[in-house]
């Protein structure tokens, strides 16, 4: 084990043994702390019952080089986007948060001013953060040619695939190398549905836009607006409306009928819980290099990941897990200098990862860690925190995992709209009745209702909406972004 490793251990368990002496004074550390800034950041995560004991070891290395401490606010998922749009709404105090294109939304925040501009500020207060992020990254995540918000450098590119449990595929041997496309799936789903009773073949996660996702990218997510993957005339399109999206809807339609998908689907508002207890035996989520590891450390099971979809660069790639300061922050400066300090001190960034060694993780040997079950701290989040290249290897991952994951992001096909962002102003009306529509016919993408007929009402109601707007204002910026850039 490297040295630094060990050092860090004895240091830390000398703080804390000597924090133990002095902890019921109170007074002393109250003292200490005095005329340092504490900052709260708020991420998109379950609270961790031994969150303390980390957060206490990271504001020993903050107070040190930034001269302020943390305040590491959990909130989950669920409610996270709704929490903080009414906490930015009312103006409260808000240092650093989480922000992405799907929670807390990052254009739309930064369009309304609740965020701080941080070009000034990051070439004088965080020089370091500056130079530790290609300029391609930062520029693809400007509004309005401006940056609010600092993206995390991770898994850029968007590579869909289909998720086996290898304890069912291992017991009826079937060869996945025939699958190539969501549908191929159907005969593997047959055997879990006649052999396995009990279990559900397929969860249903990405719904009928798993199909055209091929070929398809949402130039921004809930406009219902898409562009060809390989388009040369930037045609802007109907989600709901391309051969693909229909075909979806058509096969989970079927599939609902057999079986494969659960009954209560509809109802259904999340599907974590019951990935973890395994009652699926398929799903689909976002593949990386490293991915079965983490898909073994969340649910406890081996898998088989299967592509259906090549690697791909999404128009605003950077911005689907970014560190955004609050127009509110009373400590600017210093918060910006955290995000510095979490993406450039790599002891304190696997810190807010992992934890501490002994406790929340240990090494089994020179590149890899295996967490401490029922330890009190596993957010499984490194891409939330910062630069996740900078995050130790767990147990079963490649011990080059980043090295090939970089090699990904340089590789991956990219996107004809890349830097392009769209300013949803114009059309937020419609895009707020678009989606009440989606949520009201969740059934015709799920596969619950899948007749002609619902599709059909519900497309017209998506055309009331506003859908038809909504496509002609994204074509004319695409047009205008197109005209400008030649």
């Amino acid at each position: 084990m490297k040295t630094w490793k060990r050092t860090l251990a004895v240091m830390m368990g000398a703080a804390m043994a000597l924090g133990g002496l002095v902890g019921c004074g109170g007074k002393t550390e109250e003292s200490a702390n005095a005329g340092v800034p504490t900052l709260t950041w708020y991420l998109a995560q379950e609270n961790q019952s031994d969150k303390q004991t980390v957060v206490d070891e990271v504001n020993k290395i903050l107070e040190k080089n930034v001269g302020a401490r943390l305040d590491l606010q959990f909130i989950d998922a669920g409610s996270y986007n709704d929490k903080m749009t009414m906490m930015l709404a009312s103006g409260k105090e808000v240092d650093l948060c989480f922000t992405a294109d799907w929670t807390n939304k990052y254009i739309q925040n930064a369009q309304k001013g609740a965020f701080l501009q941080l070009d000034d500020m990051l070439e004088t207060e965080a020089p370091k953060l500056k130079e530790s992020i290609p300029d391609y990254l930062y520029d693809a995540v400007k509004v309005d040619g401006k940056l609010y918000a600092i993206p995390n450098i991770q898994v850029l590119f968007n590579q869909l695939g289909l998720i086996v449990f290898k304890d069912y595929a291992d017991k009826y041997q079937f060869d996945f190398s025939t699958v190539k496309k969501v549908q191929d799936i159907e005969p593997y789903l047959k055997i879990l549905k006649d052999k396995e009773p009990g279990l559900i073949p397929y969860c249903v996660e990405w719904t009928a836009s798993m199909f055209s996702s091929p070929v398809y990218e949402e130039v921004i997510p809930q406009t219902g607006v898409v562009i060809r993957k390989d388009s040369t005339d930037y045609k802007a399109e109907i989600l709901v409306e391309t051969p693909e999206y229909k075909e979806g809807v058509k096969t989970l339609g079927d599939w609902y009928q057999k079986g494969y998908i659960r009954e209560d689907v509809n109802s259904v508002l999340e599907n974590e819980t019951d990935l973890k207890a395994g009652k699926y035996g398929v799903y689909q989520a976002r593949i990386k290099p490293g991915a079965e590891s983490e898909i073994k450390l969340k649910y406890g099971k081996d898998s088989i990941i299967i592509p259906i979809e090549e690697p791909y660069l999404i128009a605003n790639a950077g911005i689907t897990t970014m560190t955004a300061i609050g127009r509110t922050s009373k400590y600017p400066t210093q918060a910006l200098q955290i995000i510095q300090e979490v993406n450039t001190n790599k002891e304190l960034y696997n810190m807010l990862c992992f934890g501490l060694e002994g406790k929340h993780y240990t090494w089994v040997d020179e590149d890899h860690i295996r967490l401490t079950p029922d330890s009190g701290y596993q957010p499984n989040v490194a891409w939330m925190f910062g630069n996740q290249f900078n995050a130790f290897c767990m147990e079963g991952q490649d011990a080059d995992v980043w090295e090939q994951t970089k090699k990904m992001n340089d590789e991956a096909k990219v996107s004809p709209l890349a830097g392009f962002i769209l300013d949803t102003e114009p059309i937020k009306t419609e895009l707020s009745q678009i989606a009440t529509v989606s949520k009201e016919y969740k059934a015709v993408s799920n596969g619950s209702d899948a007749s002609e007929a619902t599709y059909n009402e519900m497309l017209k109601k998506l055309y009331d909406a506003g859908q038809e707007k909504v496509l002609q204002e994204v074509q004319r910026q695409i047009d205008e972004w197109v005209k400008n850039k030649k």
